[in-house]
């Protein structure tokens, strides 16, 4: 995979509230030191981006007239491709920086403008499907990739899909599938589990309030990261003990006593599990790929976020989800 330079978090944010304009067709990494500067006292804004590589697009401009960050990151991707040809696209490396930004911006637009813009990716493009779809997936399916996304991986290949390329019972089409369950707005897939004192229990047979399901290894550090983030969370607390979110812990593997010693120093309020002894399990409901696997279920349990970082779990659940 090429080290890609993902477009900084605040040139999105200025590009989806109207503060800075186009990016002058380059790509701005996160980590640039010195890049970015914010004037005190008014919103203006300096942005350094990298050179230009030829094949790389310009951040679209968004018409000013169009205001809320969700309308102007739809149409920031529904436009992000309108330059690119087959003779402007340049190599595979300009491609996958693209797909790079892009992915950054489709992010945050609602699902529907996140297909239209990856159909204009998928026609307009003169790489092959043999050639385009390895990048799409490396990018936005690979866990170790910045922009790792089931959600916009399924969003592409529903793109590709509605244009007839995708074969019927082919790999990518079967993926496709794979990534409608348990995607935001459907139905949570039910599983058993065994809480640290030997109660059983389902996900979906719980009292009906929203929940915040951590499906991960007592061993992963990323995993301690993330769950102490929300260990640590006032609001998430709070909302624990006024019954209005639940947190369940899911430890999906086999290996008891390393489990029950590392339950033991995660909060009293949640409800920590082992997943091993159901017949479907956890890893087969879920395809969990990487762990933390953090899902937030409304009281009905409908998938509002799935594979999602802890700061963004306990953004929505402070929004009121």
């Amino acid at each position: 995979m090429l080290k890609i330079r993902v477009i900084s978090v605040a040139l999105a944010a200025g590009l989806l509230t109207g503060c800075v304009g186009g990016a002058g067709g380059a790509a701005v990494s996160a980590e640039h030191e010195g890049g970015e500067r914010r004037e005190k006292g008014d919103r203006s804004e300096r942005v350094e981006s990298a050179p230009a590589e030829a094949g790389v697009l310009a951040m679209p401009e968004v018409p000013a007239l169009i205001t809320g960050r969700e309308a102007r990151a739809a149409y920031a991707a529904e436009h992000f491709w309108d330059a690119l040809t087959a003779d402007t696209a340049g190599g595979t490396g300009a491609m996958e920086q693209n797909l790079a930004n892009f992915a950054v911006i489709a992010a945050q637009a609602p699902a529907g403008a996140q297909r239209r813009g990856f159909a204009s990716m998928w026609s307009r493009t003169g790489l092959t499907d043999s050639v385009l779809m390895p990048i799409v997936e490396s990018y936005l399916y690979d866990p170790e990739s910045p922009v790792y996304s089931p959600d916009l991986m399924m969003s592409a290949l529903a793109a590709a899909d509605s244009l007839q390329r995708l074969p019927s019972g082919c790999r990518e089409s079967l993926l496709l599938g794979e990534l409608r369950r348990n995607a935001p707005g459907t139905r949570a897939a039910d599983v058993a589990y065994t809480d640290r004192h030997g109660r059983q229990h389902r996900l979906l047979h719980e009292n009906r309030v929203a929940q915040l399901v951590v499906f991960y290894d007592p061993d992963c550090e990323h995993c301690a990261e993330e769950m102490s983030m929300l260990a640590a969370s006032e609001e998430l607390a709070r909302a624990v003990a006024e019954g209005e979110v639940a947190v369940r812990a899911i430890y999906p593997g086999a290996d008891e006593r390393r489990w029950r010693e590392h339950a033991a120093g995660l909060p009293g309020a949640w409800t920590v599990g082992m997943n091993a002894r159901d017949p479907v399990g956890a890893q087969g409901a879920y395809d969990i790929r990487t762990t933390p696997s953090i899902y937030l279920l409304d009281d009905g349990g409908m998938v509002v976020l799935r594979e999602a970082r802890a700061a963004t779990a306990l953004a929505c659940i402070s929004a009121g989800m």
